[in-house]
């Protein structure tokens, strides 16, 4: 029996207008690599290389589920280079949702065989494949603790910093730079000081002695006559909104702050696991940084109070050394946003006037991607929910399927593939009825493929947002 190694695309890219881009930026950056490559054979509507039949990629992006090589021959000339080369490409157009496979260590692939060769019959042919793929979504892809040599980043002093992370090499968006579990949870209380401190002691007195010393390496910024709780403070990490309880991660926990960092943090309920990935593309050499207070989206004086109140430092990223002027524009910007945001959640505005939440919905994506350029973010992935939210409530289910897919993009990146929150996502981008809120009107009822074909960029989104209707 013959095993194979490659990539899927989960999810499969769609017709819409911005994955047809992606797709063509993507075959165009392969085309580059390989223009002087005779191995390398463009046809009308597919790339073929010629060492191995199975590497095939089609000029129409939401034709691909697979893209792999038979591990026998893999290893013959030329194989192995081609889809090591790319798969890396790949994984720089589409991230996370470039979901690498091997079945001779036991991992397989998202789709069915079955599904696989169908859409191969119509790689060479123009028009929509006839097949409809089976993602099982239950085979997820699992995050291997690597060895210290095969890390993405190096432990270092930073200027001004103390310790930090820094990539050793380049870190493509969406890549996940390190998986790690607590040395130390304590849930968080309104007793005294002196209670906390002796607490936290007792429970760092049993941990292993290799333990014990991360935990003491740890910056102390607040009690230092409480190196315990002093510690916690300093290095703590919440587990998001409702939990009372707080880590400590020995290699998390040296992560520095900045106001737009460049990798966002997310708890794994499931896993009990906090993750780490990066939200843009981190050069080698770049400190790899978090945001202590995400999604607040605070004024310069607001953020700069807080970070000096809870962590005893003065921040000085490049958001936070703007100029008088420029943070002045980013300070009405972020004043706007959390404006915007309290309107789109008023509950009577919601369903008397859903065109103009979704309209502020809009907005507030414009101003977040404007400060946030082409890095991935959670409130972005918010607020397309809540487009999806307003959409599916006023029974519009093509366009709730494509705001979907923008939260789940965006979210995937943030969280990966393993989030409990992005497999729900997933879920409603094939059955967005499914949702509790559908229907509570019938306002701007559309079934699901009743998205529009044909329209470029600018037109979809005119659609998509219901601009001028």
């Amino acid at each position: 029996m013959s095993l194979y190694t490659g990539f899927d695309m989960v999810p499969r890219l769609s017709e819409r207008i911005e994955d047809q881009k992606s797709w063509e930026c993507f075959i165009q950056a392969v085309k580059k690599h390989y223009q002087n490559d005779d191995l390398i054979e463009a046809k009308q509507n597919c790339i073929i290389v010629k060492v191995d039949r199975d590497l095939v990629l089609p000029s129409e992006g939401h034709k691909l589920l697979r893209f792999c090589s038979k591990i026998s021959v893999r290893h013959a000339e030329g194989v192995e280079d081609y889809l090591d080369t790319i798969t890396r490409i790949a994984e720089e157009h589409f991230g996370s949702r470039v979901h690498t496979w091997e079945e001779e260590l036991g991992q397989q692939g998202f789709y069915r065989w079955v599904d696989v060769y169908d859409s191969r019959k119509y790689f060479e042919q123009p028009g929509e494949p006839s097949f409809s793929a089976v993602i099982d979504f239950n085979v997820l892809k699992s995050h291997s603790k690597t060895g210290k040599d095969s890390k993405m980043f190096s432990i270092e002093q930073v200027p001004g910093k103390g310790k930090g992370l820094i990539a050793r090499f380049n870190i493509e968006k969406g890549k996940r730079i390190l998986s790690e579990k607590s040395i130390l949870e304590i849930r968080t209380t309104s007793a005294s000081a002196a209670y906390l401190e002796s607490n936290i002691s007792q429970k760092v007195k049993r941990l292993p002695k290799s333990e014990q010393r991360q935990f003491f390496s740890l910056q102390n910024n607040i009690c230092k006559g409480q190196p315990c709780s002093g510690i916690l403070v300093t290095n703590g990490i919440g587990r998001g909104t409702g939990s009372t309880i707080v880590d400590i991660f020995p290699t998390i926990c040296l992560i520095n702050h900045d106001c737009l960092p460049n990798t966002h943090t997310y708890w794994n309920p499931q896993t009990g696991y906090r993750n780490i990935h990066a939200v843009c593309p981190i050069k080698a050499g770049e400190e790899i940084t978090i945001a202590y207070r995400p999604g607040k989206g605070e004024t310069f004086d607001a953020r700069r109070a807080h970070l000096k109140r809870a962590y005893a430092f003065d921040c000085t990223c490049r958001l936070c050394s703007l100029s008088p002027a420029e943070t002045q524009v980013s300070d009405t910007q972020r004043t706007n946003l959390e404006f915007l945001r309290h309107q789109v959640h008023k509950e009577k505005r919601f369903f008397e006037h859903p065109e103009e939440s979704l309209t502020d919905c809009h907005t507030s994506v414009k101003i977040l991607k404007e400060e946030n350029k082409d890095r991935a973010n959670m409130l972005i992935s918010d607020i397309y929910w809540d487009a999806f939210d307003i959409s599916i409530a006023q029974s519009d289910q093509a366009r709730a399927s494509c705001f979907m897919e923008r939260a789940y993009s965006e979210r995937v990146l943030c969280e990966g593939d393993d989030s409990p929150d992005v497999q729900n996502m997933r879920r409603l981008i094939k059955k967005p009825s499914q949702y509790e809120s559908f229907a509570l009107t019938n306002k701007w009822q559309t079934g699901k493929k009743e998205v529009p074909k044909g329209l470029n960029i600018e037109q979809f989104e005119k659609w998509l947002w219901r601009d001028g209707m």
